[in-house]
């Protein structure tokens, strides 16, 4: 065994604890979302509350990424890589063993600055370690294997619920953690570490508490229209301190001989707009992540096993496209890729919107399909294009303001879509409720009784005759939310096919000039 340890090259051994990495968090991310229901009714939580659990560990995530990269950059990408690992560890036992909210999303939060150490690192050391022409190829086996993971996600997360409990999702971590430690220290001894790629220089401290307060009261802002209303003090407050403190960013930003976020990278040819792309993606996804879940055990009444056993038509497909789409690239580059998955996402999401109703999930293994696929050909090509597009001391950086939009993404997707659905639910269920009580709490505990209610009517404090109604109030509710994701990653392929026309069309000038 040992022998064969050795015979791999050092930098595909960066390649697999990379995968471990992305690996941690996507066994995370899809358990968690697989237990989110038995955790809302464990706990007693309200629908803003349960959007917190994940908002809390996105925005950590966005805010602290950049900050992660450029440490990475001036300390060592490995290095700042194996302490957020033992960061995230620490988190996890810490959510495994909370009893309360506030815990859960307090130790959510750290676990999105551990995540947040590692996935720029991660992806940097893979970079670093290959020349460009084979970059795709391994980037693409990098997250593969990762992918092997996000594939387990959901049914290891079913059946930890199901089985032990939702405690069991957060405390497996540790476990997968520790052996990536072990391994890591084994094969790649922290001897044998490649030098950092930037000089020791100052790092920008002020950015991060910039976008924490900035991107924390946007998406509070926007989950807390329900209970507030868009014009109450609270939420326009909060929305003017999310504009003050993101304007101040990049006023500061642009000002830093050194920037935590390298703003002068959207200038580059098509970078912004890979950059939305991918941000308009993780958008959409973050919020059919969640919202699937719920919408499968709430209405169509799966127990947390069948909930993840049903996400792998998407992550099947998602799997072999990726590494499909790393070879591609490496051929034909990032835009033909890029174009055709972002507009399969878009397709994949009115689809589902449109076939929600039928309360069928046979009817959506399709869409989940082509989402699989879109998402597998867009994602890896577009990010890869952008970290190649970078100078070799700025790669962290780079990557790190790459991830930090997609996180805005993802927080953003969960508190929109999440508010569309919150919204659209509250006002079908008070007319459904006609007659009745309707006050505030007691529209939110119907919607927090309604997944029990299908499991077991009987024990339900819910009308037998109200159940299919309130099945539909919710569906309504969640299929407008799919149809704005699919119009934002619409958007997004619009966008992107309009730019790299432009883009194509002044090279092909420049040429004929020459």
């Amino acid at each position: 065994m040992g022998k064969k340890l050795i015979a791999i090259e050092p930098r595909w051994w960066v390649v697999v604890i990379a995968s471990g990495a992305l690996a941690l968090g996507y066994v995370d991310q899809e358990a968690v979302a697989v237990a989110l229901p038995t955790i809302q009714r464990d706990l007693g939580m309200s629908p803003t509350e349960l959007q917190l659990v994940v908002n809390a560990y996105l925005i950590a995530l966005a805010a602290c990424i950049a900050l992660a990269g450029r440490a990475g950059d001036v300390f060592g990408h490995l290095r700042v890589f194996r302490w957020g690992v033992v960061v995230f560890l620490l988190a996890s036992t810490a959510c495994g063993l909370s009893g309360s909210v506030i815990g859960i999303v307090l130790g959510r939060l750290v676990q999105g600055m551990g995540a947040a150490m590692m996935v720029p690192n991660a992806t940097a050391a893979v970079i670093g370690a290959f020349d460009p022409r084979s970059r795709g190829r391994a980037l693409a086996f990098s997250v593969s294997i990762a992918m092997v993971f996000l594939t387990l996600g959901p049914p290891i997360g079913g059946l930890l619920t199901s089985l032990i409990s939702w405690r069991a999702v957060f405390l497996v971590n540790p476990l997968l953690g520790t052996g990536l430690l072990a391994l890591m220290s084994r094969v790649l001894p922290a001897k044998d570490w490649p030098p950092p790629t930037a000089p020791r220089g100052r790092i920008d401290w002020i950015a991060m508490p910039l976008i924490v307060l900035g991107l924390g009261s946007l998406t509070l802002g926007v989950m807390q229209t329900r209970q507030w209303g868009w014009l109450s003090a609270g939420v326009l407050g909060l929305l003017a301190t999310a504009v003050v403190c993101l304007v101040a960013t990049v006023v500061w930003e642009r000002r830093q001989p050194v920037p935590l976020l390298e703003l002068g990278l959207l200038s580059l040819p098509l970078f912004s707009t890979e950059v939305l792309v991918v941000s308009a993606i993780r958008f959409a996804v973050s919020g059919f992540t969640i919202f699937s879940v719920i919408w499968l055990q709430d209405v169509l009444g799966f127990s947390p096993l069948a909930t993840g056993l049903s996400q792998l038509p998407f992550l099947l497909t998602l799997l072999p496209v990726t590494l499909y789409a790393g070879g591609l690239f490496d051929r034909i580059g990032a835009r033909l890729p890029v174009a055709v998955g972002t507009v399969a996402i878009s397709v994949s999401l009115l689809w589902m919107a449109a076939v929600l109703d039928r309360l069928s999930y046979e009817q959506l293994i399709a869409p989940y399909v082509l989402l699989g696929a879109g998402l597998g050909l867009a994602v890896s090509p577009a990010i890869t294009d952008l970290l190649n597009s970078a100078p070799e001391g700025a790669r962290g950086q780079t990557s790190g303001l790459v991830q930090t939009s997609r996180e805005v993404g993802a927080a953003l997707g969960i508190a929109v879509m999440g508010t569309v659905v919150s919204h659209g639910q509250a006002h079908r269920v008070r007319q459904l409720l006609t007659g009745e009580d309707t006050s505030p709490g007691r529209v939110a505990e119907v919607e927090r009784s309604i997944g029990a209610a299908v499991a077991d009517p009987a024990s339900a404090r819910i009308p037998a005759g109200l159940i299919p109604a309130l099945q539909h109030a919710v569906t309504d509710a969640v299929a407008t939310a799919y149809a704005v994701a699919g119009a934002v990653t619409g958007l997004g392929a619009l966008l992107f096919l309009w730019r790299s026309w432009a883009v194509a069309r002044a090279d092909g000038s420049a040429r004929s000039h020459r």
